[in-house]
């Protein structure tokens, strides 16, 4: 085949890929109208690419399985690496293995999960991705997510790091021996979200989200593990991005654009939460046959298919909106993902409200109190709604410019993304201080987890003034704006500006806690 008809057919097959299933055969046929041979080659890789999908997803289990034993056999169960000595292999990966290991050398009594590449895998792109993966879960400290402990070489030259051991099962595995119910599920979704959302506040991308790379322990705290192949949103380092391209990924989570080497962004790990909402409520995932058609609830049923639409574009601006979502949900709000009719919105009130109801039945006059009450209740909602989605939007605007793809991209770093965002402030606050404070306060935080404490202050100082002339001093988002001003105050060396800071917040039943204090508590 000639290299321009094979180019053609790659670049004909990409932009099938891209577009949702039901449309891909009629791109196909107007494409390669007058041109039937070419038509049929490109229907044919099609088909070919979406069993290879489901074969290689069936086979990645048994190859991970048989092909490292050969090799494992020759390791003794126990090593001295580094400081720590193991105890028994805990999990295996295609690139690396896992072990419980305590330390060795009488500093202290641990356990560990101390994972260390597999013999004969160190390959420069295999030590590269274990390298950004230590770099990667040392920016990330958060009580969702498995912390890094240390790391460092063995004496053959293989890099292993040391984790936060889990004590805990396997999301899946501990729903199921809990016996939860849905509302309980739901609330572990929220948390394994909010631990995803602090990794896209510090531009990583986990890219492999599945229930089996969430561990639940014996209090129901989740946890995050293996972001062996997360990525930085603001690297634009050529050899990464040829990597994202080739990274691996598991097919039933990975969203449209993964699969075929598109560009990576928040939207892949919004796809994946949208499986995995799916599969926490029915035991299945959503395009697993093999379990039959199990469906959501309606509510939930949009909220999952929003967050997995084909098209990026069209899913949820980021994690936070999804969850306020499931929020809505468990509260028996109506949901964004889905207009609501007026009869479920009255069930759902007279569920959350049961004596209110009762009274207009039995006296004609609460009617109107009612109905007015109602109309104030709906006005607030659109009110919250349109700040949280004005909110995600500028997010989603900001992170948009960490793309890799774009064309004429330039290296970015986190400093250069928060000061985009500050000049969309203005336009997207524009006539609302509470959404401009909101907004001020998001970027003002982020500039302060950075370290840049001079940068921070002069938007969270502009934030608390906008927050406690319209809202109050003693309002609880005042308050809390006070309360990160303060941190950031403390962190600039002025604690003693920080407690008179925080003094005024004491009386209105804040964290009196001062920021100087806060790691010994």
């Amino acid at each position: 085949m000639s290299s321009p008809r094979l180019r053609r057919l790659e670049e004909l097959l990409e932009a099938a890929l891209w577009r949702p299933p039901g449309s891909r055969r009629s791109f196909v046929e107007a494409a390669c109208a007058g041109e039937p041979e070419l038509a049929r080659e490109v229907l044919e890789l099609l088909a070919s690419h979406g069993e290879a999908a489901s074969y290689f997803e069936g086979l990645a289990g048994d190859v991970a399985r048989a092909a490292p034993r050969e090799l494992e056999a020759a390791v003794p169960a126990e090593q001295t690496i580094g400081p720590y000595v193991t105890i028994r292999q805990i999990g295996s990966g295609g690139m690396g293995r896992v072990f419980l290991a305590r330390r060795a050398d009488g500093a202290f009594d641990q356990r560990v999960a101390l994972k260390l590449i597999r013999r004969g895998m160190e390959s420069p792109e295999a030590l590269r991705r274990f390298r950004a993966e230590r770099q990667i879960l040392a920016r990330l400290q958060h009580p969702g997510i498995a912390r890094l402990l240390s790391g460092g070489v063995t004496e053959e030259g293989l890099p292993w790091v040391a984790m936060e051991y889990v004590e805990g099962a396997p999301l899946m595995a501990h729903c199921e021996r809990e016996g939860l119910e849905e509302p309980d599920r739901l609330r572990l979704l929220v948390s394994i979200g909010e631990a995803v959302s602090f990794a896209h506040a510090q531009l990583v991308v986990h890219r492999d989200l599945k229930p089996g790379n969430i561990l639940v322990d014996a209090s129901g705290c989740v946890r995050l593990v293996d972001f062996g192949i997360a990525k930085f949103l603001a690297d634009q380092d050529a050899s990464a991005q040829t990597a994202t391209r080739a990274a691996v990924l598991t097919p039933a989570y990975a969203a449209p654009e993964q699969r075929v080497g598109g560009p990576i962004t928040t939207a892949v790990d919004v796809f994946a939460l949208g499986v995995i909402l799916h599969e926490l409520l029915t035991g299945a995932r959503p395009a697993d046959s093999r379990h039959g058609s199990a469906r959501l609830p309606e509510d939930l049923e949009a909220i999952s298919a929003k967050a997995r639409a084909e098209d990026a574009g069209e899913r949820y601006a980021s994690v936070d909106a999804m969850l306020e979502d499931v929020r809505r949900y468990l509260e028996g709000l109506p949901v964004s993902a889905r207009p609501t009719p007026w009869h479920q919105r009255a069930r759902r009130i007279a569920r959350r409200h049961p004596w209110p109801v009762i009274a207009v039945g039995v006296l004609s006059a609460a009617v109107v109190v009612f109905t007015g009450a109602s109309a104030l209740q709906s006005v607030a909602v659109l009110r919250e709604r349109d700040k949280a989605q004005r909110t995600t939007e500028l997010i989603s605007e900001v992170l948009a410019v960490a793309d890799p793809y774009r064309a004429g991209a330039e290296p970015l770093t986190a400093e250069e993304l928060l000061e985009r965002a500050v000049g969309r402030i203005e336009t997207a606050g524009r006539d609302d201080p509470e959404i401009e404070a909101a907004l001020l306060q998001l970027v003002g935080r982020g500039f302060g987890n950075l370290g840049l404490a001079a940068r921070a202050r002069p938007l969270l100082e502009r934030a608390l003034e906008l927050r406690e002339r319209t809202l109050g001093a003693a309002h609880p988002d005042a308050l809390e704006t006070r309360r990160h001003l303060a941190d950031v105050l403390a962190a600039a060396g002025e604690a003693d500006a920080a407690r008179e800071l925080l003094e005024p917040a004491c009386g209105a039943g804040a964290d009196c806690v001062t920021p100087s204090s806060r790691g010994r508590r």
